[in-house]
């Protein structure tokens, strides 16, 4: 009977522990796999070993065709060099890195994104956020700066000649003047 009891409170034990690792576990797939930015494991040479739901949607493209594939091979043509570079660089120091780069997604169109780079015993860990959005934007002011730099030498010119002409004027009234009181 004591016997049934020990086995019975060490069963109650378990299952609590099996819940509670179960919470964790489910909190651990929520942080990572619903993040608000992809997340990736590269090995050393540079293949994706992990990789988060949010990467994947990003990149457009199912997990399993992802995984164990060249990240080198999304980084659109332009870039490639680049990335290669960077992602030596970030094996080589264990401070984090950031790139931007575009990326090309499965339907072959590009995106803009932002790549934070860790080195780890595991490989590279990389944080992958869309910015295209913030690119367009900052397209947007330099466009805005160059028209409303244009604008402003062209209203600086407008009141230098304005100037010029008050000053022509003013100095023949001012002769006139003189001429009258002759």
């Amino acid at each position: 009977r004591v016997h049934q009891i020990e086995l019975e409170m060490q069963n109650e034990t378990l299952r609590r522990t099996q819940g509670e690792l179960e919470a964790s576990r489910d909190r651990y797939v929520d942080l990572y796999e619903f993040a608000p930015v992809g997340y990736l494991t590269l090995s050393a040479d540079g293949m994706i070993t992990q990789i988060n739901l949010t990467a994947v949607t990003l990149l457009g493209k199912e997990r399993k065709q992802l995984l164990n594939s060249s990240l080198r091979r999304l980084v659109a043509s332009a870039d490639q060099d680049r990335w290669t570079e960077h992602f030596i660089r970030s094996k080589k120091h264990d401070q984090m890195s950031q790139v931007e780069l575009e990326l090309r997604r499965a339907d072959g169109t590009l995106f803009q994104a932002q790549l934070d780079c860790v080195s780890t015993s595991a490989g590279v860990r990389i944080t992958l956020a869309d910015i295209s959005a913030r690119k367009l934007a900052e397209a947007e002011i330099r466009d805005l700066n160059v028209n409303l730099e244009q604008r402003v030498r062209q209203r600086t010119a407008d009141l230098e000649t304005s100037n010029q002409q008050f000053n022509q004027a003013k100095l023949q009234a001012e002769t006139a003047n003189v001429a009258k009181s002759a």
